[in-house]
């Protein structure tokens, strides 16, 4: 009888690690894959493992980037949404849905779409 008991829980102990391997998707697993410099056409962030940063908005004159403005924000991530919140403590939301080592896609939360924009993860901005 003690060999069928050990016998059922090995089984269900293999079976509850089955889909420990399954493949994420693309989707973000983790607060550390977003740290860094991401940036669209004319808007873009910097995030710091402290969950503070920065973020900037421009426009491009003469086919060159120019920033109007940039401010400090602090950062969470959960369940794949990322508040981007200013200085006034107000968010600015995203929802990741798409994420590798360069390209972040992402939809706003605001309920403007369900379009997905692109951002890519640079190592510097045009101006710096």
């Amino acid at each position: 009888m003690a060999w069928l008991l050990l016998a059922i829980s090995m089984c269900i102990g293999l079976a509850a690690c089955g889909s420990d391997d399954d493949d994420d998707n693309g989707v973000v697993s983790g607060k550390s894959e977003l740290v860094g410099k991401w940036m669209a056409s004319d808007w873009g962030f910097k995030l710091d493992a402290n969950g503070s940063g920065y973020e900037w908005e421009g426009g491009y004159r003469d086919g060159e980037l120019v920033v109007y403005d940039k401010w400090v924000i602090n950062w969470t991530f959960k369940n794949n949404i990322l508040s981007l919140i200013d200085e006034d403590g107000d968010p600015e939301q995203i929802r990741v849905t798409y994420m590798d080592e360069s390209t972040m896609l992402y939809q706003w939360v605001d309920g403007s779409g369900q379009e997905d924009y692109t951002m890519t993860k640079v190592r510097n901005f045009p101006w710096e």
